[in-house]
C-alpha cells in the first residue's frame, strides 16, 4: 500500500511538472508598446517587431505566418504601408526569428494605434502547433 501511495506521489509531481512545462509560452513576439513620430515633418517611419522562438522550438519555415496590420479608430491621419505581412517580408525570411519592419507615414498630428494579428506555426522536435496572437503598438505622433 506504501509504494502504491509513493507512486501515486510521484505520478503527480510529474503530471504537474509537464503541465508547468506545457504551459509556458513557446515563442515571443517582440515589439515596441508605443512608438513616437513626428508630425511636423511629415514623412515615412516604421517600427520593428520580431518572432522569437524559445529554445527547443522553431517558427515554421513550412506553414504560414502573417501580420495582418490596421489603424484602429479614426485613421485619416496614419496610412500603413501594407496591411498584411507574410514571411518573404521579412528582413531575412530564412531567419530563425524572422524581423518584420511594419512602415507608416504620418499625416497629420494624433494619437494612433495600429492593431497587429499574427497567425503562424511553432515546432517543437516532432510537432508543430498553431498559434493566434493579438497585440497592439500605439504610435504618437506629434
Amino acid at each position: 500500500m506504501r509504494k502504491f501511495a509513493a507512486l501515486a506521489v510521484l505520478a503527480a509531481l510529474f503530471a504537474s511538472a509537464s503541465f508547468a512545462r506545457a504551459a509556458e509560452p513557446d515563442h515571443d513576439i517582440v515589439l515596441p508598446a508605443r512608438v513616437e513620430a513626428s508630425a511636423a515633418a511629415p514623412g515615412e517611419g516604421s517600427f520593428s517587431l520580431t518572432i522569437a522562438p524559445r529554445p527547443g522550438y522553431r517558427v515554421s519555415a513550412d506553414a504560414p505566418l502573417i501580420i495582418a496590420a490596421e489603424v484602429v479608430g479614426e485613421a485619416a491621419g496614419l496610412v500603413l504601408r501594407r496591411q498584411r505581412y507574410r514571411r518573404r517580408h521579412a528582413a531575412d525570411p530564412r531567419a530563425t526569428a524572422p524581423r518584420f519592419d511594419i512602415g507608416y507615414r504620418v499625416a497629420q498630428p494624433g494619437r494612433y494605434q495600429v492593431q497587429l494579428e499574427f497567425t503562424l506555426w511553432v515546432c517543437a522536435r516532432r510537432t508543430c502547433r498553431p498559434v493566434r496572437a493579438s497585440r497592439v503598438v500605439e504610435i504618437d505622433a506629434r
